[in-house]
């Protein structure tokens, strides 16, 4: 089985890594939205959705010790700008650099706290329409695993948004 040397190894690797942490770079995934959590609408032509921070760096440090989460702002509003497009496009919404309805999206905020053994995130999305409506939604929630807490607040956020009732109204009329 394991030798008692192996097994001192494999425990100084794990105090070493305890004591140090470790620190990784993380860029978030799209995170399926549930089925029914975005309520029903239509429209005809197409939406513009923008990334404020496109092209900029906006480096964050989101996790603590004995592990650190460093990411991107940038990264983050671009995943919740792809999932936005993404639940317009279940909704029969073609996303054009074109139309005339526009939503401005950028993360201003994403922190990242070990709660015991759950990865707690907070999320702070704000968004603007092209009529000048802008809100920001603050999102906190929580997972075991810290990818799918990140992953899984970013899409609570966009539900958020996609549930306010003047930006249903700014994209329907």
């Amino acid at each position: 089985m394991f030798s008692l040397k192996r097994i001192q190894a494999i425990f100084l690797c794990m105090v070493l890594v305890l004591i140090f942490g470790c620190t990784i770079h993380y860029v978030p995934k799209q995170y399926p939205i549930n089925e029914g959590a975005i309520p029903y609408f239509t429209l005809s032509s197409p939406v513009h959705v923008v990334n404020d921070l496109q092209g900029q760096s906006r480096q964050l440090v989101i996790g603590t010790d004995p592990y650190t989460f460093v990411g991107d702002l940038s990264e983050y509003t671009e995943t919740a700008m792809n999932l936005l497009k993404s639940e317009l496009d279940k909704k029969n919404i073609k996303n054009s650099n074109t139309a005339k309805k526009i939503i401005h999206l950028e993360i201003i905020k994403a922190s990242l706290h070990l709660r015991g053994f759950i990865n707690q995130t907070y999320i702070a999305l704000k968004v603007e329409t092209g009529k000048g409506y802008a809100r920001e939604y603050h999102v906190i929630n929580s997972s075991g695993l810290f990818d799918k807490s990140i992953d899984s607040t970013i899409a609570k956020a966009v539900t958020s948004m996609l549930n306010d009732q003047k930006i249903i109204e700014y994209l329907t009329k």
